[in-house]
C-alpha cells in the first residue's frame, strides 16, 4: 500500500553559540520561526535565518530547515 505525504508545516531554526561552560563545553541556543509559507524556497528560508541572526548578538552556528509531513495510507 502506498504512503502519502503532505507537507503541513515549515520552520527555520537558527542555532547560535552563547558561550562556554566551566568545563569548556560550548553552550548553544536556538531561535525558531514557525508557521512559514509552505512554498518558501530554501533561499528565502536562509534569508529569513540571516534576518533573525541580525537580531542576535552572538555568532550563528547554523540555519536549519525543519518540515512536518502528515503521512497516511
Amino acid at each position: 500500500m502506498a504512503v502519502n505525504s503532505v507537507l503541513v508545516d515549515t520552520a527555520v531554526v537558527v542555532k547560535y553559540k552563547v558561550g562556554v561552560d566551566t568545563k569548556g563545553n560550548e553552550i548553544f541556543r536556538n531561535q525558531r520561526a514557525n508557521d512559514l509559507n509552505l512554498l518558501a524556497t530554501e533561499e528565502i528560508l536562509m534569508d529569513l535565518g540571516d534576518i533573525i541572526g541580525g537580531f542576535i548578538s552572538y555568532p550563528i552556528s547554523q540555519v536549519t530547515k525543519e518540515t512536518v509531513n502528515l503521512l497516511s495510507r
